[in-house]
């Protein structure tokens, strides 16, 4: 069996690309080099045409990143979120409750909005 690490980077910043992570002690050196998967350089068009659920985990973080000082609009892609991971329930019928709690849990994590904002926006 092959091992295989991907480090998932989501901030802001273009150039902060790590790809190794590199320790010393006593005369004895590690150094381990992995894959990166930037949440920055992926497309959101691209990214709506997928099935794939994690899609919906690198658009949380591409939106928490766009709205760090406008909870309004953070509040309006968390609800933009939410209905898409509805409207994709084609996943199997087994794992269907797993992939929506999961996704919802950290959909809701990433673009946290006070509670109040909820009751403002609702009919």
């Amino acid at each position: 069996m092959n091992i295989v690490a991907i480090a998932l980077i989501t901030d802001r910043t273009k150039y902060f690309r790590p790809n190794m992570y590199h320790r010393s002690t006593h005369g004895t050196e590690l150094t381990y080099k992995y894959k990166i998967y930037k949440f920055t350089d992926q497309d959101e068009s691209e990214l709506m045409k997928s099935a794939n659920p994690f899609v919906m985990a690198v658009l949380a973080g591409k939106y928490a990143n766009v709205t760090k000082s406008d909870i309004d609009q953070r509040y309006h892609f968390k609800r933009k979120l939410f209905q898409l991971v509805l409207q994709k329930i084609d996943y199997p019928l087994e794992q269907r409750r797993f992939y929506l709690s999961t996704l919802i849990y950290f959909i809701d994590y990433l673009l946290k909005t006070p509670l109040k904002l909820g009751a403002k926006y609702s009919c």
